[in-house]
């Protein structure tokens, strides 16, 4: 049942990635998210935050992998693509919007 949640939300994080990185989508985040971001840095922001995804949703797949191929649950992979792409995501965050919040 694990593998149906962690495949759902890793699917979840890149669909998300996709139309952050790839469409350019700014919107579908919220506004308080963007709303100080320079709009010269419009296009770099959504890319990195969908990189922050895109690296969770990734990490969700390849934990699946390995729970079916060798039988064994890495809640240390979890935690260290978790861990990568909120990471990502607070630098992005900082880095654009001035603030975390």
């Amino acid at each position: 049942m694990e593998n149906v949640i962690f495949l759902a939300i890793g699917l979840l994080l890149l669909f998300y990635a996709y139309q952050l990185i790839i469409k350019h989508n700014i919107k579908i985040m919220h506004d308080y998210h963007y709303q100080k971001v320079n709009d010269s840095q419009k296009k770099a922001y959504p890319q990195v935050v969908g990189l922050g995804l895109f690296v969770m949703g990734v990490d969700y797949f390849l934990v699946v992998l390995l729970h079916i191929l060798s039988g064994k649950f890495s809640a240390i992979l979890i935690l260290l693509g978790t861990v990568l792409g909120i990471g990502i995501l607070i630098y992005g965050q900082y880095r654009y919007n001035g603030s975390i919040m």
